[in-house]
């Protein structure tokens, strides 16, 4: 099992409060660690694939130009960078519990 979260659970950014949206995410992050301590005995894997921001049709040029300025690589993420996350996690079965942050290094980098 793979779930989604989102970088702003655990590393806030200046005029993101905690909002619903990341609020709610929070609760899918404890949702996966403790679905990991319950399921690992029947062999199932429960991880987490947290996202930075990902290039969508929601962004304006600006914003992907700003956001993208905030991490390490200098760019937004693309879809296909999560999905490659995913199908990675699905398919690593010694994994579970984990959470593989695709955010072009924001939170290690935190530019801001």
């Amino acid at each position: 099992m793979v779930n989604i979260g989102t970088v702003l659970v655990d590393h806030a950014l200046a005029g993101f409060p905690a909002t619903a949206p990341v609020v709610g995410k929070a609760g899918v992050h404890a949702l996966t660690t403790g679905l990991a301590v319950e399921l690992a005995v029947d062999g199932i894997s429960v991880n987490l694939a947290p996202p930075g921001v990902i290039r969508t049709p929601l962004h304006e040029a600006s914003d992907v130009d700003f956001y993208g300025s905030l991490t390490l690589q200098g760019r937004v993420g693309e879809v296909a960078e999560i999905s490659d996350a995913v199908f990675y996690l699905a398919g690593a079965g010694f994994v579970t519990g984990h959470a593989l942050r695709v955010d072009g290094g924001h939170v290690t980098g935190r530019r801001i």
